[in-house]
């Protein structure tokens, strides 16, 4: 089960909530499937508000679940799954935080040129197209952007970047500056095995 967080923002912050931190150790702890990790993260009410990315390598089963204080919704993905930090089911169609964040923010650019580039590798990413996707720095229809521009996916902010396979229990996190470094390979399954 893989388990990441976007931030988002929607609602007001609520201080007898789950801090996110826990309910992520609660799935990776728990859960074996993708209905299973869906439950937990439904089942915590959030601190603050964020969306979970939810996949299962057994599965190849993607989901979104987007939280924030007082409402969650999950959102089943095709296998290939894009999320900027902007909501995307209509539980959240109403909240001004959300509409901010779409119309003063680049998370729709981001959203619509991950889009275009994944549709480009037909569904197919495999670890180095993963990482091209990561790494661009146009924006949509190819179009060049300065250096650094929000638009981009790699605006070149990120402290780091990872790109999973489940299948495999393999991940490649990216050394600094920022995410322009080498990937490292870190095999999960072989370091989980040999500390049972």
């Amino acid at each position: 089960i893989w388990v990441s967080v976007n931030g988002a923002r929607a609602g007001t912050p609520d201080a007898a909530g789950v801090p996110v931190v826990f309910t992520t150790r609660a799935i990776l702890e728990e859960a074996h499937t993708l209905d299973e990790a869906i439950a937990i993260a439904t089942r915590d009410a959030p601190m603050t508000s964020h969306m979970l990315l939810l996949a299962d390598g057994a599965s190849g089963e993607s989901a979104v679940v987007e939280r924030a204080p007082g409402r969650s919704a999950a959102v089943r993905r095709a296998a290939v799954t894009v999320v900027a930090n902007h909501y995307a089911s209509p539980t959240f169609a109403d909240d001004p935080k959300d509409a901010y964040v779409r119309q003063h923010t680049s998370t729709l650019a981001r959203e619509a040129r991950m889009r275009e580039l994944v549709a480009r590798s037909d569904g197919h990413i495999d670890p180095a197209a993963a990482v091209a996707i990561l790494r661009d720095r146009d924006g949509l229809g190819d179009a060049p952007l300065p250096l650094g521009n929000r638009n981009a996916i790699d605006a070149l902010i990120a402290t780091h970047s990872v790109v999973a396979d489940l299948t495999a229990g393999v991940l490649w996190v990216s050394e600094g500056p920022h995410a322009l470094g080498a990937y490292r390979r870190i095999d999960v399954r072989a370091r989980l095995s040999a500390h049972p």
